[in-house]
């Protein structure tokens, strides 16, 4: 300090001369420095980072850019140096570890890269190479729940979803991978309804493993509405599959009762008097209409004597009941009792059955009058041998609805009856 101070005293009045130049060199040497971090970051945008790594050594992003690319060009060796250099100059970077990761892989220490890629991994979920690599030796290892997790992180960052499809479709035939898919769909993965929408185009191993897969999702979140699952109402119904179809509402809800192959599910309309929207596809499903409004009143301590109530509110047809039935080939009747506020000439109600995949009409209320005191209905009908696997008991309004017009139903029961020929022997 003592130099400095005697040479300062000995240049007397050139110092400041001297400090100006110091100063000046300085700042040439900051303006240099930003000049080539500048020209830096522009060789970098350019996708360049070789020529970014030369111009600025200090770049963790230019670092890590050549570690990557130079995995891609399977240098193994640059690969890892650049990524060290990366993780010297800034240790969060899930690129050059995964560089790191790649560059072990190819030099036959698995060890070191699984540590670098799990690393990288916990640095966050939005790294989609990371998760597509987790995902792809998960899968190969037989670990099905962090294989369905970095899959849906995937999609969540929209990094090569179709992978992330591909690796869900494979899932859903085991039953591990069914399990893991079920804690992703529970958790709200956002791609869980197209997903369920896309296997109702397919008729493979997959498609009948949904059952499953739909009971393991219920059974860690509330069940979906119906309305999410109605294409696999559409698509079992049409294709001779009621009894798949079944085998998922019993899997759904294990305290259903009935059976659509054998008898009305709920013929006294009980469950009408509770929340239904989530119980389908067997059973009643009542449609909300503005035209028509449906009550339910309960026998006291006798399900039988239970009621619906349906009045027409508006002038325009409505549908005000459903149930899907799945009846083999033979011969049936339906009976249930009805009564009519008001005396009507014709019917304003009609019960009508068909065959869902051919839409024929097996049988339904005549047009006679409406009669004000109970009275039994029977419809006979029989279910062809080919074409109708599947049919809908419906309740709706008839061609001309008459506003205020109010009927009451109970007691709705369904039979197998002999043949004529049966009958006789």
């Amino acid at each position: 300090m003592r130099q400095v101070h005697s040479i300062m005293a000995h240049l007397g009045h050139n110092r400041r001369i001297l400090l100006g130049l110091m100063v000046g060199t300085a700042g040439l040497a900051l303006a240099a420095k930003v000049v080539l971090v500048a020209a830096s970051g522009a060789a970098l945008e350019r996708s360049n980072p070789l020529l970014a790594s030369r111009l600025w050594e200090g770049s963790s992003d230019a670092a890590e850019s050549a570690a990557a690319l130079f995995a891609t060009a399977k240098n193994a060796k640059e690969a890892r140096e650049r990524g060290r250099t990366a993780l010297r100059l800034s240790p969060f970077r899930p690129g050059a570890l995964r560089a790191v990761a790649w560059s072990a892989q190819a030099s036959g220490e698995p060890v070191a890269a699984d540590t670098a890629l799990a690393l990288a991994a916990r640095l966050g979920w939005r790294d989609g190479p990371t998760q597509r690599w987790i995902l792809v030796k998960a899968y190969l290892a037989g670990d099905d729940v962090t294989a369905a997790r970095a899959g849906d992180a995937m999609y969540r960052i929209t990094y090569e979803p179709q992978i992330a499809r591909a690796l869900f479709q494979k899932l859903i035939v085991s039953e591990s991978g069914r399990t893991a898919l079920a804690e992703r769909i529970a958790a709200g993965a956002l791609w869980s309804k197209s997903f369920m929408r896309e296997q109702c185009s397919r008729n493979n191993a997959s498609w009948r493993a949904l059952p499953d897969l739909l009971a393991k999702v219920d059974r860690l979140t509330p069940p979906p509405g119906t309305k999410d699952f109605d294409c696999f109402v559409d698509h079992l119904s049409s294709n001779d599959e009621l009894a798949q179809l079944w085998r998922l509402h019993q899997l759904r809800h294990p305290d259903a009762t009935g059976n659509p192959t054998l008898q009305i599910i709920d013929g006294d309309f009980a469950s009408l008097s509770r929340d239904t929207a989530a119980r389908g596809p067997f059973g009643w499903r009542s449609i909300k209409s503005r035209n028509i409004d449906m009550d339910l009143t309960l026998g006291d301590d006798t399900p039988s004597r239970n009621q619906i109530t349906v009045e027409i509110l508006g002038r325009k047809g409505a549908l005000a009941l459903t149930q899907l039935l799945a009846l083999r080939p033979g011969r049936y009747s339906i009976r249930f009792e009805e009564r009519f506020d008001e005396p009507e000439p014709v019917t304003p109600f009609l019960w009508t059955l068909i065959c869902n995949r051919t839409g024929t009409l097996l049988t339904s209320t005549d047009n006679e009058a409406a009669a004000t005191e109970w009275k039994e209905r029977n419809l006979e009908f029989t279910v062809p041998v080919e074409g109708c696997f599947s049919q809908t008991l419906s309740l709706s309004t008839n061609r001309r609805p008459k506003q205020g017009a109010t009927a009451h139903y109970r007691s709705m029961r369904l039979a197998a009856t002999p043949s004529p020929h049966e009958a006789t022997q």
